[in-house]
């Protein structure tokens, strides 16, 4: 039954013992130099993962200037230019006035004021000349009727005296039947009409003195309001004068060599348009910083302090590499192309740096290094052999980000495993 179970020929294989004595080949030694690659290269990646960095970059273009750059001296007021002071190539010191503004119509209103201040000047005089001249006619008729009231008062009060005592007599003489009672009635009549009468004048009196007072005030009250009103136009025109200082002449706020006229005499300029450009100079400017655009995306995540590579144009960077430095601001909010415009005079550069869309401006300085004839620290050991001016134009590259490769790992494996610790 077990003959038929298995081929005859395979019986007769496993009964012959010819190959009993080789060996059986488990792995070919291709297998194991591939699995051995295959091992080492996880290993390496392993290695890398948790040791290696992955860097992340953004570039941007912009010039190498002297810090502080190109300064537009502008204006707050708009007006027509009546005068330059400066030319192409001057130096100036801060506070130098370099132009001067037709501020016409601000002059008129001084003068107008000038000539209403004088107006009620005069005004006052004059009422102070008239209310002297009637105060002193209506106090001295105020006085007059006051001493005509007060001898009226005096002579009364004697009068009423009298009468007093003549009607404490009289009473005495009704008691004995001398007189009848209507004579000491007529009596008493005359003292309620005399003490009504000095009780009169009395109110008369007071009444005076308020009308003396009043007058006084009315006149203090009127040069009050003049004083007030001279006062306020003064204030006025102060304000004016110093407008027009400071809109009549154009002043440079920095010292600085005159590189550009931009306006010209006869000129209408508007609020804020440049009138003349300065290379800034002095003891706080250092001689050279990067400004570079980054498009804004990636460029709010570039912060002051990070490393910044510098390729200025002219120098070949696959030769002599680029400027090491550190980012030292960040515009907070996107720049206008015609600020880009005023630091790279260049139409086509400007609409290349803003074609795909808004951009931040990162300013930077170059890490200095006496050893090299450039004077600024390169990736390469000495540079190329010449001298970085200001105005060259520059590539730039900021690493805002490194990270451990792992760290990209660990978020899929914890989808995948669903473990999240």
């Amino acid at each position: 039954m077990s003959g038929e179970l298995f081929r005859k020929a395979a019986l007769e294989k496993l009964s012959t013992p010819d190959q009993l004595d080789r060996l059986v080949v488990i792995t070919h030694p291709r297998g194991w130099l591939a699995l051995l690659a295959a091992a080492l290269a996880i290993a390496t990646g392993l290695i890398w993962g948790v040791f290696g960095t992955i860097s992340y970059k953004v570039s941007g273009t912009g010039m190498l200037i002297k810090t502080g750059g190109l300064f537009n001296i502008s204006h707050d007021f708009t007006g027509k230019i009546i005068d330059i002071r400066v030319r192409e190539g001057d130096f100036v010191k801060e506070g130098d006035v370099v132009a001067r503004i037709d501020q016409s119509t601000t002059l008129n209103q001084i003068v107008d004021l000038r000539e209403k201040i004088k107006n009620l000047v005069a005004q006052k005089e004059k009422t102070i000349s008239y209310n002297s001249e009637s105060n002193i006619k209506n106090i001295e008729y105020i006085d007059d009727e006051a001493k005509k009231l007060n001898d009226s008062i005096k002579s009364n009060t004697e009068n009423l005296k009298i009468l007093n005592e003549k009607l404490a007599n009289q009473k005495t003489l009704v008691e004995k039947g001398l007189i009848t009672k209507d004579t000491a009635l007529s009596t008493k009549q005359q003292i309620n009409t005399l003490e009504e009468t000095i009780a009169s004048s009395k109110n008369q009196l007071k009444e005076l003195e308020v009308k003396k007072v009043e007058t006084k005030k009315t006149q203090n009250e009127e040069i009050y309001t003049i004083d007030g009103q001279i006062k306020e136009n003064t204030d006025n025109l102060n304000t004016l004068l110093k407008k027009y200082e400071d809109s009549s002449k154009i002043i440079s706020p920095y010292a600085g060599k005159v590189v550009q006229i931009v306006a010209a005499i006869g000129k209408s300029v508007a609020s804020g348009e440049a009138i003349v450009t300065l290379e800034l100079i002095g003891k706080n400017i250092k001689d050279i910083e990067a400004i570079v655009y980054v498009p804004i995306g990636e460029g709010k995540l570039v912060k002051p302090g990070m490393d910044i590579r510098i390729s200025p144009t002219i120098v070949k960077k696959e030769e002599y590499g680029f400027i090491l430095g550190k980012v030292t601001k960040v515009s907070e909010y996107p720049v206008t192309s015609a600020r880009i415009l005023e630091l790279l005079a260049n139409d086509q550069l400007v609409s290349s740096i803003t074609n795909s869309g808004a951009v931040l401006e990162v300013k930077a300085d170059l890490i200095s290094d006496k050893t090299t004839y450039s004077g600024y620290k390169w990736s390469t050991e000495k540079g190329p052999p010449l001298k970085i001016q200001s105005g060259t134009f520059c590539e730039s590259l900021v690493t805002y980000k490194t990270e451990r490769p792992i760290n990209l790992v660990i978020p899929i494996l914890k989808k995948w495993t669903g473990i999240y610790y």
